[in-house]
């Protein structure tokens, strides 16, 4: 329907807008175990990283010939409310530019 029918909330309405789908994972750099000259009965000592990847997909809601957007973040170590924060802030800079 056009936008006298009310329908145009609905669908986005605006020319700038973008539907984004966001999300983040983290993941454990555990070393292989395998056999060491460690004497018998101690444990080897294990250190391993963590990672952690955010990431947005963006689709213009009105116009497809403006394309797909994807846009990733790398950070060592974990996500906290802060970071995330900061990675949503620069997305809306980076990902949607003003057109």
């Amino acid at each position: 329907m056009d936008r006298q029918g009310g329908h145009a909330s609905k669908r986005g309405g605006e020319e700038r807008t973008w539907i984004i789908f966001f999300d983040e994972s983290g993941v454990s750099l555990l070393p292989e175990v395998r056999r060491t000259y460690a004497p018998r009965g101690l444990r080897q000592r294990l250190n391993w990283k963590r990672a952690s990847m955010a990431a947005a997909l963006g689709y213009h809601a009105t116009d497809r010939a403006r394309g797909q957007r994807l846009c990733f973040h790398l950070k060592p170590g974990s996500y906290n409310t802060i970071s995330l924060i900061e990675v949503l802030e620069h997305l809306n800079t980076g990902l949607v530019p003003e057109s």
